[in-house]
């Protein structure tokens, strides 16, 4: 929510363009991601009123662009039972646990512990609320967990930056550009 327009949208097009040569199944759930992130564009006034008619232009387009992918993979061997409304919003939400997963684990815009909204199972009709909570940054309890293993170490790269010490968002972003990557253990344990 911090990239205005000009930047995000570029962005979201070019990836899911660039994922649907390799897998437009993923296609679809990273525009869905993009549909979500305009609805919430939208939800708390990110943009100027001006800019609220694009925004919703923004949204209509990956519509189009899901209904079209799913179009294509309703008779694919491996994807169409896939496809289905039902599956499809199974399967971004869980994605939307990954991504705001990965903001608990990598950045402090999330409270330290919490709810990530309820997920319904692929083969069931149970909803399940994940509850977490990070004791330390890169540690992060889960309850229930959706992993088999009591703990899971992940390495993932990240570039650390000091928090709330930017005056601005390009000194925020010129300080990005300039930390280094860094490989990062991180720790999701049951709890």
């Amino acid at each position: 929510m911090e990239t205005t327009l000009e930047e995000s949208a570029p962005i979201w097009q070019g990836g899911v363009k660039h994922v649907s040569i390799l897998d437009p199944y993923a296609a679809i759930l990273v525009s869905m991601h993009a549909s979500t992130i305009y609805r919430q564009r939208l939800a708390l006034a990110v943009d100027p009123p001006e800019r609220l008619s694009e925004v919703k232009v923004l949204a209509a387009e990956h519509k189009a662009i899901q209904e079209r992918l799913i179009s294509s993979l309703v008779d694919h061997p491996i994807y169409r039972p896939e496809v289905t409304p039902k599956r499809l919003t199974i399967a971004y939400r869980w994605l939307r646990v990954c991504d705001l997963l990965s903001l608990v684990l990598c950045s402090d815009v999330m409270a330290s512990s919490g709810v990530f909204e309820a997920y319904q199972g692929i083969d069931s009709e149970e909803i399940i609320q994940i509850h977490y909570e990070r004791p330390r940054l890169f540690e992060v309890h889960l309850d229930p967990s959706p992993f088999a293993k009591q703990s899971l170490e992940l390495t993932i790269q990240t570039r650390i930056l000091k928090p709330n010490t930017f005056e601005s968002l390009e000194n925020y972003r010129d300080e990005l550009e300039r930390a280094s990557w860094t490989p990062q253990k991180v720790t999701l344990t049951k709890q």
